[in-house]
């Protein structure tokens, strides 16, 4: 809507609406050559299902009697492999799903350093899942 709706009047008028692709002008149900928000969206929504889009992740309406598409991407949290300790996830306070040196401790000492690089194998100030697991499995050794 801000793209077409010069004039900032919160609808599109007849000149702002000849200039828009002939796949949007067909919004206006009404035939008044003004488009609202309303119509817009409407519009929008009937084209997002006819494509299969279903409406959005979770509504019905996926092509072909197939479960809609979802496009939820995992986050980095549900991302993680499997057999991290505990420390891990309690310590990754952002859900980045690392370890950085802020989040694995707030009172550093000889010894909380010297465990903190012990699992950042490659001195980046990060701790990330492969290299938790690559120490863990080399302890196990």
């Amino acid at each position: 809507m801000r793209q077409y709706d010069k004039n900032k009047n919160g609808v599109l008028d007849r000149d702002e609406v000849s200039q828009m692709p002939e796949r949007l002008r067909q919004a206006d149900r009404n035939g008044d050559a003004i488009i609202t928000l309303d119509e817009l969206s409407a519009h929008l929504l009937d084209f997002s299902q006819r494509r299969g889009g279903g409406g959005g992740p979770g509504a019905g309406g996926g092509k072909g009697g197939n479960p809609p598409r979802s496009y939820r991407f995992l986050t980095a949290r549900e991302r993680l492999p499997e057999g991290l300790p505990p420390w891990f996830l309690d310590d990754d306070v952002n859900q980045d799903g690392q370890v950085s040196m802020a989040e694995y401790s707030k009172d550093w000492s000889d010894t909380v350093v010297e465990k903190f690089v012990s699992y950042d194998l490659n001195n980046d100030g990060i701790i990330t899942p492969a290299e938790c697991l690559a120490v863990l499995k080399a302890q196990k050794k």
